[in-house]
């Protein structure tokens, strides 16, 4: 079961190339390393969950939407779902 989800925006440019999003090690940034999405869509994965990113359709910039099942969420804060 999959709760509902939690969703990041930001206004700035958006994605530019879609196809290079969770490829180890490829970067834009002068100083960027390339692991970044990669390594949060492999933690969120390992606890049965699900990172999706897309560009915003009500404006400019992105989306990030991470999705976790509900029964890890629970454990974690040990409470009952």
């Amino acid at each position: 079961m999959i709760n509902k989800p939690v969703q990041l925006i930001d206004t700035v440019s958006g994605i530019q190339n879609k196809d290079n999003l969770f490829v180890p090690f490829y970067t834009t940034k002068p100083d960027g390393q390339g692991i970044g999405l990669i390594l949060c869509r492999n933690i969120i994965e390992q606890d049965g969950g699900q990172l999706t990113l897309s560009n915003n359709k009500e404006g400019p910039g992105a989306r990030a939407c991470i999705r976790l099942p509900l029964k890890a969420v629970a454990a974690e804060t040990g409470t009952n779902a």
